[in-house]
């Protein structure tokens, strides 16, 4: 279990959500990785390489607006603990 969740549906929902999405983008990257690796034989073979690699930014910038999202679920965790302390 992941340590943000307290209960929180909406949030629960969010990370398991996140989790998923990065699985799956983890999943494209190592088949991507692996297509790359393959020695081009004929200018269609570079050319799905070019469109792999442009896939692969693709992917890079879905992977930095989950961790955007998880930053901002963090962040909107601990301040709402922050306020539910009894001091």
């Amino acid at each position: 279990m992941n340590t943000f969740t307290n209960g929180n549906g909406a949030i629960n929902y969010l990370i398991n959500e996140l989790e998923a999405q990065t699985k799956k983008i983890k999943e494209e990257i190592k088949q991507i990785d692996e297509m790359l690796s393959k020695e081009p034989d004929s200018f269609h073979s570079r050319l799905e390489k070019i469109e792999y690699k442009t896939k692969m930014f693709d992917l890079i910038s879905k992977k930095k607006a989950l961790a955007f999202n998880l930053s901002v679920i963090t962040t909107h965790f601990n301040k709402k603990n922050l306020f539910n302390l009894n001091l």
